[in-house]
Parts: structure tokens; C-alpha cells; sequence
């Protein structure tokens, strides 16, 4: 475990105090668990623009959302939620 001194504006640290406070954590203990939150939100975030990247380049094909759309009315004809069955 590493030690390290940063420094942060006063608003800042009023508002680290108070939330670290609430949830009865430590200085550094807070201040890990946000850090690993950002990281953690950031690959999410770099994942989701690969995927919509990935989807822009690669979109469905008609054939494709014709097949899908057929698969799914089968697969939901028979479903025991089906309203047409007076139920």
C-alpha cells in the first residue's frame, strides 16, 4: 500500500468529509472506493462506445430483423400470459 498527499479545494473536502462521514469510512478508505468507482464507471462507459461502435459498423441486416422478429412471435405465441386466451 502506497501513501500519497493530494490536495483538493475546500468545498471539496467539506463534501468528502461529510459523505465519508455518513457512510463511516475512513479519509482513505473513501477516497479508494471512489477512485475504484471511476475506474470501474470508465471501462463501462469505454465498453459501451465499443458496442455501439461495433453495432454502427456492423448493423442487422433486414434478413436478420425479419428472422429475429419471426423467432420472437413464435417464441411468444404460446406464452401463458397471453391475453387472447380469455385469461
Amino acid at each position: 500500500m502506497a501513501k500519497i498527499a493530494i490536495s483538493v479545494p475546500d468545498e471539496m473536502l467539506e463534501a468528502i468529509e461529510k459523505e465519508r462521514t455518513v457512510e463511516g469510512e475512513s479519509r482513505s478508505a473513501f477516497m479508494c472506493r471512489a477512485v475504484k468507482e471511476y475506474l470501474l464507471a470508465k471501462v463501462e462507459r469505454q465498453k459501451i462506445e465499443q458496442y455501439v461502435k461495433g453495432y454502427l459498423d456492423n448493423p442487422e441486416t433486414t434478413d436478420e430483423m425479419a428472422s429475429a422478429e419471426a423467432l420472437t412471435n413464435v417464441g411468444f405465441s404460446e406464452s401463458p400470459w397471453d391475453l387472447d386466451q380469455g385469461q
